[in-house]
């Protein structure tokens, strides 16, 4: 990866020849609007009952290093 300041780093963009240039340079891109507004809020609604099942159940997992009440692992979210 290129060295260098924040300000170089791949920004959100729909632009299919920034995207690919990025992902070349730094291995990654953000691709700007991938979902809609009804898609995201239906993602992180189900993100937030799988957060809410897997304590009930009492298999959260937190990171060690940054334990808080707040953040938590949902363990199979690319399910």
């Amino acid at each position: 990866m290129p060295s260098g300041t924040r300000a170089n780093l791949p920004r959100p963009t729909r632009d299919p020849e920034r995207l690919k240039a990025d992902l070349d340079t730094y291995g990654y891109c953000v691709l700007a609007e991938a979902l809609t507004p009804a898609q995201l809020a239906a993602v992180r609604a189900r993100i937030e009952e799988q957060i809410e099942a897997e304590r009930a159940q009492g298999i959260e997992r937190r990171a060690v290093q940054h334990y808080d009440q707040v953040n938590q692992w949902v363990t199979m979210l690319i399910n």
